[in-house]
């Protein structure tokens, strides 16, 4: 990590070339194929300065991974405003880990990534629960998510406070959840433009939606999107939003 940072003499964790980026200066980190890293607590990997973005290099099994163990409070949490986060696989090995990206921050872009159980199954692996108007613009786009296993996970992506233009877009969503593949609960009832479009998600546990909107407070909406639960009078509660082609 005293290394300068560039392709011959990189740092040896991303935390070290997160905190080389300047606020606002538009900084790209690199991480190289095969590049592992551990996240033990919610301090490992801090992503509190804005307009920073970590793209993974790598195709498949060869991209950059995050592993998650040790603690349930093990997590990234991210209160940088505009940062994006490309081509990462994150992995939990730790049962009923809390989330594995603790939003807190707009305007955040994730891209192609791979969010999956491991040797344990989390609660939730995208959770927006600070405070209402802090996640805006939250951009989640062409990420699969996986955990199959019934037990601990509530959902795959949670929306838990109020935001505005938060999209959804092309994602694959399979596993066994207690609440939904994508949960709007009573507290993000007011999502003001909420697109989710494309994509599938599925929920293995009877009886339960895979997408589901809490309360009719909400607008946006819902196209071209393929749920499969096991149930159809219960697979889908889109909540006020518009729904096209589900």
């Amino acid at each position: 990590d005293n290394n300068r940072g560039t392709f011959l003499q990189p740092f040896l964790t991303i935390d070290a070339a997160y905190n080389a980026c300047k606020a606002g200066r538009g900084d790209r980190i690199y991480v190289r194929p095969g590049h592992t890293l551990s996240i033990a607590n919610a301090t490992t990997l801090v992503m509190d300065v804005s307009c920073v973005q970590i793209v993974g290099m790598g195709i498949g099994e060869l991209r950059p991974t995050i592993t998650f163990a040790t603690a349930t409070t093990a997590s990234i949490p991210v209160s940088g405003a505009n940062n994006l986060i490309a081509n990462m696989i994150f992995k939990c090995n730790i049962a009923s880990q809390d989330q594995m990206l603790d939003l807190t921050a707009d305007a955040l872009m994730v891209v192609g990534c791979e969010f999956r159980e491991g040797t344990g199954t989390g609660v939730s692996f995208i959770n927006a629960d600070g405070s209402d108007a802090d996640a805006d613009r939250l951009k989640i786009i062409g990420c699969k998510f996986y955990a199959p296993t019934a037990g601990n996970m509530d959902n795959a992506i949670a929306l838990a406070k109020d935001f505005t233009n938060v999209e959804l877009i092309d994602n694959y969503i399979y596993g066994d959840f207690n609440t939904a593949g994508i949960s709007v609960p009573a507290g993000g009832n007011a999502q003001v433009n909420l697109q989710i479009r494309g994509g599938e998600v599925t929920n293995l546990l009877t009886n339960v939606g895979a997408i589901v909107i809490n309360g009719t407070g909400s607008s946006g909406s819902i196209s071209n999107v393929l749920v499969k639960t096991d149930t159809k009078a219960s697979s889908y509660d889109n909540g006020s939003l518009a729904t096209d082609n589900v």
